[in-house]
């Protein structure tokens, strides 16, 4: 009889063995095939203050590979980026050393600077547009050529080495740097107060209503490659909204997020950064990435409570 348990007993542990090994050749082919899925996703670009208020862009892997500073500035920091449709060119805003915007050529490494503070201010009295202390946000390439960004509550546009100032913005858009998205050369998606996302044609102001969300503010937010809007409530988290029932979900729970937010260029993954601040002030902030279909996130990386200005994927 204790023979029989001992080869009853030994037959169990080799059983218990083989599940244990099965299991974790399973969860080893679900964790490297997660990364080789990660490894297809093309590198993003993040800005950071620095040290000493020295601003750098940086580029980083998904697979967490070792960032590299592509650009750094002595004295003044990269605030907003735009990509340009090849991925060739960074357009930036800045503030410090008396610049508000530039360009960066990632073929060359060469940066220009496009619009000094000085040449801003001549921009503002032609135009008669009061200076506050806005800095310069919000900057995308648009798709008649030129740059766009927002300052001093107006949405302007570089070109040809000069800015003109794109009248339609309503009043009540004109806070602190309103989101927009281009659809064509005159007209912007635009994220409105009380919750609507608005067309507006940036050269006549005529307007439509086109998606209501259930924030009651003005929002965060991406166009999904299939046309899904996915929008930020700041007391909840991050939504995708049915364009077709206009019917909200939630995607994920989210803190604080700024306008550190990415889509992947898939539309499958979204990037933000959470900050999350104690009683004393201090906090951590954190890169995570979410899965749209799946509604998963994971922690791409811990930044403590160094601030991040932008994202760019």
């Amino acid at each position: 009889m204790a023979m029989q348990n001992g080869v009853v007993n030994k037959r169990m542990i080799i059983a218990i063995v083989l599940f244990l090994v099965a299991g974790g050749a399973i969860l080893a082919l679900l964790f490297f095939g997660r990364k080789i899925k990660k490894m297809d996703e093309p590198d993003f670009y993040v800005s950071t203050p620095g040290d000493g208020g020295n601003g750098k862009i940086i580029r980083r892997n998904m697979n967490g590979e070792k960032d590299e500073t592509v650009l750094q500035a002595e004295g003044r920091v990269y605030l907003s980026l735009g990509l340009d449709e090849s991925k060739s060119k960074i357009a930036a805003t800045t503030s410090g050393n008396g610049v508000l915007l530039v360009e960066y050529d990632l073929s060359t490494g060469e940066e220009t600077i496009l619009v000094t503070v000085e040449e801003m201010e001549r921009y503002l009295e032609e135009e008669g547009v009061e200076k506050n202390h806005s800095p310069a946000w919000r900057v995308a390439y648009h798709p008649g050529g030129g740059i766009s960004f927002y300052y001093c509550s107006r949405l302007w546009l570089y070109s040809d080495g000069e800015c003109v100032l794109l009248e339609g913005f309503p009043r009540e858009y004109r806070g602190g740097g309103v989101a927009y998205r281009w659809i064509d050369s005159d007209t912007v998606y635009v994220s409105a107060y009380k919750g609507w996302l608005k067309k507006i044609n940036v050269y006549t102001g005529e307007e439509e209503r086109y998606l209501r969300t259930d924030s009651n503010h003005s929002f965060e937010y991406v166009i999904g490659s299939d046309g899904s809007l996915i929008y930020h409530d700041d007391k909840t988290g991050w939504y995708i909204l049915d364009t077709e029932t206009e019917t909200s979900r939630l995607l994920c729970e989210a803190g604080f997020v700024t306008n550190v937010y990415a889509i992947s260029p898939d539309g499958k993954y979204l990037l933000f950064q959470e900050e999350n601040h104690g009683i004393t002030g201090s906090g951590i902030s954190r890169l995570i990435l979410l899965d749209i279909s799946a509604g998963k996130t994971s922690v791409i990386k811990k930044w403590g409570d160094e601030e991040r200005y932008a994202i760019i994927w």
